[in-house]
């Protein structure tokens, strides 16, 4: 398991559970990357960090903040994957077993997932469920904790904000957070299923440089999943 070190654990009931996948979904700039980053560096000491980065948007001055002193050791604790196809993408999961199985690896970090397909001209969201798939029988065969981050769509029928991916990705993650970025720049990361607590838990924070500082905690009986 890694934790963050933060009230984000509380949440997550201890942190990013081994042998799950655990699915955090927002709208662009909500703070998905950042809690990706933050995962990576608080797994330093643990094993190797496989970050594959389809969005492009690992940071490395990002690292420097979080990680302050010991950021030349955790840089050197992440291997970095940045496919820029669905095809590169698809090499990139195929692979998994492989990297797994030739070094120690503390935690797999997907940040986004859908950002290739989305591109793709031939969409078929069954592609997207073997992905999952693929992560979910990772997880639980080498027992490692994965991360993934995912975009959003509004379903034109409920007008309800849903991952990509709709039921398939509710499918392979038992662990969902949904983050929603405020008009103050606060954001609200709201726990939409969990496979041993009650779901519409939820934290306000602000993204600062250490990670981030929550404002509050708070509860909702909305669930749109």
């Amino acid at each position: 398991m890694i934790c963050f070190g933060n009230k984000l654990d509380d949440l997550l009931g201890g942190g990013v559970s081994d042998s799950l996948v655990t699915h955090i979904f927002g709208p662009p700039a909500s703070g998905k990357t950042n809690l990706a980053l933050m995962a990576s560096v608080a797994a330093l000491g643990k094993g190797k960090v496989i970050y594959i980065d389809p969005e492009g948007g690992f940071s490395v001055e990002r690292i420097r903040q979080l990680a302050c002193d010991r950021f030349h050791e955790v840089l050197g604790n992440i291997l970095l994957v940045k496919p820029t196809t669905f095809d590169e993408q698809k090499l990139a999961f195929a692979r998994l077993d492989e990297l797994v199985t030739s070094m120690k690896v503390s935690l797999i970090v997907v940040d986004s997932i859908a950002m290739l397909y989305r591109m793709e001209e031939d969409k078929d969201v069954r592609m997207l469920g073997r992905m999952l798939a693929q992560l979910l029988r990772v997880a639980r065969k080498y027992e490692l904790p994965v991360l993934l981050t995912n975009q959003v769509y509004s379903d034109y029928e409920t007008k309800v904000t849903r991952p990509i991916g709709g039921t398939i990705g509710e499918y392979f993650t038992k662990n969902m957070v949904e983050l929603v970025r405020n008009h103050d720049g606060t954001r609200h990361a709201i726990l939409r299923r969990h496979i041993s607590k009650h779901e519409g838990e939820g934290l306000e924070f602000r993204i600062v440089d250490s990670g981030i500082e929550v404002v509050s905690e708070f509860c909702t009986t909305e669930n749109p999943l």
